[in-house]
């Protein structure tokens, strides 16, 4: 999107609950959290973190340390990398993509690329 890449899904449920999505709220996803002012999401209850994993809850801690403290103007300037760049607006960014901006090397985007297909095959 022009401010920066979206999950899609997640922008979803924030426009369902905000009340500007064509579909309705059938989960009951407004119980969780509700939007204000538009744009700023407030749970409504605790996160039951026993739902994540160890690496997950790093990786979350990890975001949280290298942005909480980031303007907005500043978020959209890191997002607005060479895999947001390379993609037409409101298009999925390839995970080819991603993995590069990540510092993946070739040999490495191969395995990527094989255990995606291996997981694909097997879902």
């Amino acid at each position: 999107m022009e401010a920066g890449p979206v999950p899609s899904r997640m922008y979803d449920m924030l426009k369902i609950v905000r009340g500007d999505s064509y579909l309705p709220d059938i989960e009951g996803l407004g119980a969780y959290f509700r939007i204000d002012n538009w744009m700023y999401v407030t749970p409504l209850r605790d996160a039951d973190m026993n739902k994540l994993s160890t690496t997950e809850k790093e990786a979350l801690d990890d975001s949280i340390n290298k942005y909480s403290m980031l303007s907005y103007d500043e978020i959209k300037e890191k997002s607005h990398d060479v895999a947001w760049r390379s993609t037409a607006r409101d298009f999925s960014i390839q995970w080819d993509d991603i993995a590069r901006e990540a510092g993946l090397d070739t040999e490495e985007l191969e395995c990527l690329n094989k255990f995606s297909q291996l997981e694909s095959a097997l879902s």
